[in-house]
């Protein structure tokens, strides 16, 4: 009897590692891969965060050259 039990849970924490190396594999590409392309953004969904989000990169670099001072050259008489 105690040969089943522990053969049992031999068999299901061998499945659970399994889907926690899956899921930890699909993570790692997500975060390294996917996430860089437009097409899997758009079907997540996540262009219509980063649009909302005021903090982005590309908003932070667009509102640091408004700041930009234009010198003109001296007058020359």
């Amino acid at each position: 009897m105690t040969d089943l039990i522990l053969s049992f849970v031999i068999f299901v924490g061998s499945i659970l590692f399994v889907i926690l190396l899956i899921f930890l594999g699909w993570y790692c590409v997500w975060k390294f891969f996917l996430c860089r392309f437009r097409l899997v953004r758009e079907l997540f969904r996540l262009n219509e965060r980063q649009q909302q989000n005021p903090n982005t990169y590309t908003n932070l670099r667009i509102n640091r050259n408004q700041h930009v001072t234009k010198v003109r050259p001296p007058k020359i008489d």
